[in-house]
């Protein structure tokens, strides 16, 4: 019971800070939240493969970029952009998901037969080979040169952003949490038990086979419904959007701070989003970015715990 006490806390006090940030601070520096959020949300469906269930999956941005190009499709092209009014954007973007969990499914097959290097190569394979296709086809938005609508009639003024920002922070409240839930589970303990032993979970009567495309298929659904929130936020997206390189620097800082941790998982969209910004701000190449990143994982990787880990226990402390 106190625990239950303790998560709504926890919820109702996301809501006031997201509120409170929605209302009190510079319309920049919420448009910039906004990609802090949808950052944190690519995150947390990395944190499901790759922090929980042990596998290497270097293909996030590519489900982002399905469900972005299917939510685009599906309002643009198709009765589902208007019949259900505000909550059409909604009812898109949970479809776009969808469909780019059916990808996360069949990208995890190799998954039950490969481990560690072999599956990342097969995982990046398919991340630039996305990124190619994207490249041809084009997201709709570039076929009708038009920009998407915002749900609940939400226009793209500066006051827009701002309840755009509120609307996303909703929805990101909403997945941790049931990321959360998730987590403290039956599904959620059959992917630590994978990540720790293949044939102890076997040995436990659990199927090896189910843990691993669960997990694929969550983690890819939860990327799905990064990629919608952020044509939402933007309006038009491009291929540039969703490039490989970008789901490599989310896996180093899924790395570094641990993400299978909701907290660690917000604190990972900050460094990825304002390391860049602060670069901008002293005039130095954005590439540094890189640098930074790639620092932090060599030091995640040969002390062999992550920046998540060293926070909490320092907090502990």
């Amino acid at each position: 019971r106190s625990q239950r006490l303790r998560f709504g806390i926890v919820v109702v006090a996301a809501l006031a800070v997201a509120v409170a940030v929605t209302f009190g601070l510079p319309s920049y520096v919420v448009f910039i939240s906004t990609t802090v959020l949808v950052t944190m949300v690519s995150l947390m469906g990395l944190g499901v493969v790759t922090g929980s269930a042990g596998m290497i999956a270097l293909s996030q941005l590519t489900f982002a970029a399905v469900g972005a190009w299917v939510m685009e499709y599906l309002m643009f092209l198709t009765p589902l952009g208007s019949v259900f009014g505000g909550f059409s954007f909604v009812v898109c973007l949970l479809l776009g998901a969808v469909v780019a969990a059916v990808l996360g499914l069949i990208v995890g097959l190799p998954a039950l037969r490969l481990r560690g290097v072999n599956l990342a190569v097969i995982t990046l394979g398919v991340a630039a080979a996305a990124d190619l296709t994207l490249q041809k086809i084009f997201f709709p938005d570039a076929w009708l040169n038009q920009r998407i609508d915002r749900p609940f009639g939400i226009d793209r003024s500066e006051f827009g952003d701002r309840m755009y920002f509120l609307f996303t922070a909703v929805v990101v409240v909403v997945i941790a949490a049931v990321v959360y839930q998730i987590g403290k589970g039956k599904l959620g303990g059959m992917w630590r038990f994978v990540a720790f032993s293949e044939r102890g979970t076997a040995a436990a009567g659990t199927k090896v086979r189910n843990a691993k495309l669960s997990a694929f298929g969550v983690s890819a659904f939860i990327g799905g419904l990064a990629g919608g929130l952020t044509v939402g936020q933007i309006g038009q997206v491009s291929s540039v959007s969703f490039q490989t390189g970008g789901s490599l620097g989310l896996f180093v800082l899924c790395i570094v701070v641990g993400a299978h941790f909701i907290d660690m998982a917000f604190f990972g969209a900050i460094l990825f989003v304002f390391v860049p910004e602060i670069l901008k701000q002293f005039g130095l190449p954005l590439e540094w970015a890189n640098v930074v990143f790639g620092v932090l994982g060599v030091q995640a990787l040969t002390s062999n715990s992550t920046l998540g880990d060293q926070i909490r226990s320092g907090l502990r402390k």
